[in-house]
């Protein structure tokens, strides 16, 4: 009876594989077969199917490329001709509509060539062709790039990270809505070997990043106003990463898949996101592996994000399907595609029969490949309903419900909207797809999506539901809206305070005047600093209105409490809605006040010897008790000559003698002054000079003693 169970099971294990294995099937690898791959699927000409560019190298000695395809149907795919694009390997491309003019433009980053590398623009003009548009982005290779409307506006803004020559680099680009971008200066953790994303982390409607690779695993949170602060995750870092934001137990909130190398070896590491800010570390049968690539689709239509894996661990490749099977738990699937590392993949439904089909290339060990297959797998997702939207002008957020699918439950539901001047227009953000709502990417949507309008125009959106296995809906009935008046909060002169020097517990008080250009009433209700040590705001009662028009003087204290450079941030909070938090940095330095001047300074010659004495230094000149810890006799061979003084000797006493000074110089000028050291710093200093017998002017020994304050 056990021989024959036994046997029924290996029988139901090789008929399950079997199925397994034929649920895709290879439908061509005559693609370019690369070496530092990137495919990104995309309807460029809006003919309704997916469309594919691929980079890479021919070589591992670098013949780098960049090869549109264009999807023919059922006559499979052809190579685009005298496109414009450069070659790259070890790069990264996205498409996304920068301009918003419903056509998918791209961008395209990597090595050219032994010298050189690129991040490169390219606008698609609408009929099949592109032209290039130097934008300024730094040119970096083993690179991420990827879009995204961080700061709200409606148009896409460009996330690059990479390296070069000068370093590794991570910077967003913000989208200047005339064809140019500028550079935030975003304080990020620099990136390459790796990944680099966006998502909305924490459903707070803006984009937040995710950086992979260079010994980091961080995530960033978008606070507004180009600010992005690290929550400090604690998540294991890694070199030669790759990273996936993916929502993997359906409860709106993505998570995070990575894998790359540590001193310990490979790891792959699933983490949840706990919807408090934080991440957790979910145990999984995940193979460690590195050098590889991640992504996330529904290929079996059961609502659920399934993962693709390649990489290398233990001299072995890996190229795997896990299935979601809920509660964490994914199922490695028996081995259908050709292992890979240094590799890509990605999911894309390339023939239009509603699963998602994958493209793989990578290396083997022994060569290169490039494959699409297709999936055989007999359920057929179906498009899901669209929703019902609204628009909420307090909080900026569009509210979806009403939305249906078949096999992604609602609260798994993403959605991508579409905003523009005029009925059906895209002018103000492009969701990048057909009027009748088919796609023009294989991406997910947004759960969440804020929106900041602008005063006196007028919007039409319009908003597509996205389900798991990147299926779209129509278009929802469209909604107008418009803002009649907004109030706004501007700074009048400088737009931060810098206090200069300022001496230990006393106060500087500089004026910051805001004003309301808008069209309503702006309300201050809160105003507060970032530590609020040294910098104290004069008493002001709250809420504050100022009418249209209006203006309103803020008095800033700063009473250094120590000395050095001492920075804060003010936060003014109101209902400004193009700048809800404004944030005027203040900056100062703490100095001590210096001793007050020697008094009764006497000069005795005893033969040849020159003999001072003095009073003692009790005050300062702001008259606060001293001791000083030494005293400088400073000296000068010309009369009435006090900027050029230098330094002779330090005492601690109040006499000091200058031997044999006039046996060579018929006369002789001396200063006394008194000193309070503060540190072993300046002591050291002032114990070098007087062992060295350097002739140095006493400006420049009080300019080093004060930068050691």
């Amino acid at each position: 009876m056990r021989l024959v169970s036994r046997l029924i099971m290996v029988a139901a294990f090789c008929m399950i594989s079997g199925l397994l294995r034929s649920q895709f099937s290879l439908v061509t690898s005559a693609f370019p077969a690369v070496y530092g791959p990137d495919i990104e699927f995309c309807d460029y000409d809006s003919d309704g199917d997916l469309d594919f560019i691929i980079t890479g190298s021919t070589t591992s000695a670098g013949q780098p490329i960049a090869k549109l395809y264009n999807n023919e149907g059922t006559s499979g795919f052809t190579l685009v001709t005298n496109t414009p694009f450069a070659g790259v390997m070890r790069g990264a491309v996205d498409w996304g509509d920068y301009d918003n003019d419903g056509h998918p433009d791209l961008v395209l980053s990597g090595w050219l060539n032994a010298v050189e590398s690129i991040t490169m623009l390219y606008r698609n003009l609408g009929n099949g062709s592109f032209v290039p548009v130097n934008a300024g982005f730094v040119a970096v290779d083993y690179s991420s790039v990827e879009w995204a409307d961080y700061n709200l506006d409606g148009w896409l803004d460009l996330l690059v990270a990479g390296v070069n020559s000068l370093g590794d680099h991570s910077k967003i680009y913000r989208n200047n809505r005339n064809g140019t971008f500028t550079d935030i200066n975003a304080d990020l953790c620099p990136v390459s070997y790796g990944t680099a994303s966006w998502s909305d982390f924490d459903n707070d409607g803006d984009p937040d990043l995710l950086f992979c690779g260079s010994n980091h695993m961080e995530v960033y949170e978008n606070l507004g106003d180009d600010q992005f602060q690290n929550i400090n995750a604690g998540m294991t870092p890694v070199f030669y990463g790759a990273a996936a934001w993916g929502d993997f137990d359906n409860d709106s909130y993505p998570d995070i898949v990575c894998q790359g190398w540590t001193a310990s070896g490979p790891i792959t590491r699933l983490y949840h996101n706990n919807q408090e800010g934080g991440f957790v570390l979910t145990p999984t049968r995940l193979q460690n592996c590195y050098g590889g690539s991640l992504t996330w689709g529904d290929y079996n239509s059961d609502g659920k994000l399934d993962l693709f894996m390649t990489g290398y661990y233990d001299g072995t490749r890996i190229s795997k399907i896990y299935r979601n099977e809920s509660m964490g738990i994914f199922s490695p699937t028996p081995d259908m595609f050709p292992a890979l590392s240094s590799s890509w993949a990605t999911w894309a439904d390339y023939n239009n029969d509603g699963k998602l089909d994958l493209f793989i290339s990578g290396y083997d060990g022994s060569g290169y490949h490039s494959k699409l297959y297709r999936n055989n797998y007999s359920f057929v997702n179906t498009n899901p309903t669209p929703p019902v939207i609204s628009f909420d002008m307090e909080s900026g957020l569009f509210q979806f419900s009403g939305a249906g699918d078949l096999t992604t439950n609602e609260s798994s539901l993403t959605y991508d909207i579409r905003i523009g001047t005029s009925p059906g227009a895209c002018n103000i953000s492009s969701p990048l797809a057909q009027p009748d709502g088919s796609r023009k990417t294989e991406k997910l949507g947004r759960r969440v999506i804020r929106f900041i309008p602008e005063p006196g125009q007028t919007y039409f959106a319009s908003a597509q539901t996205v389900d798991r296995g990147f299926k779209r809906s129509a278009f929802s009935n469209e909604i107008v809206f418009s803002l009649d008046g907004d109030a706004q909060i501007s700074i009048v002169g400088p737009a931060s305070l810098d206090y200069g020097s300022v001496y230990l517990d006393h106060s500087v008080v500089q004026t910051l005047i805001i004003a309301n250009p808008g069209t309503s009433s702006l309300v201050i209700n809160q105003i507060n600093m970032d530590s609020g040590i040294n910098y104290l705001l004069d008493q002001i009662e709250l809420p504050l209105q100022l009418a249209i028009g209006a203006t309103h003087s803020l008095h800033i204290r700063f009473r250094p409490l120590s000395s050095g450079i001492l920075a804060d941030t003010l936060e003014i909070h109101s209902n400004a809605l193009d700048n809800p938090i404004l944030r005027i940095p203040l900056i100062g330095r703490g100095v001590s006040a210096p001793p007050a001047a020697v008094q009764n300074l006497i000069v005795q010659q005893d033969g040849n010897d020159a003999v001072l004495s003095w009073d003692p230094v009790n005050t300062t000149t702001e008259g606060d008790p001293i001791t000083p810890s030494l005293y400088l006799v400073l000296i000068n061979e010309l009369p009435n000559d006090n900027a050029h003084f230098w330094f002779l000797a330090s005492t601690p006493d109040l006499s000091f003698r200058h031997p044999n000074v006039f046996q060579f110089r018929p006369s002789m000028f001396y200063q006394i002054v008194a000193l309070v050291l503060y540190d072993d710093e300046q002591r050291d200093l002032i114990k070098n000079l007087s062992s060295s017998k350097a002739r140095m002017p006493y400006p420049q020994i009080l300019e080093m003693l004060q930068s050691n304050q």
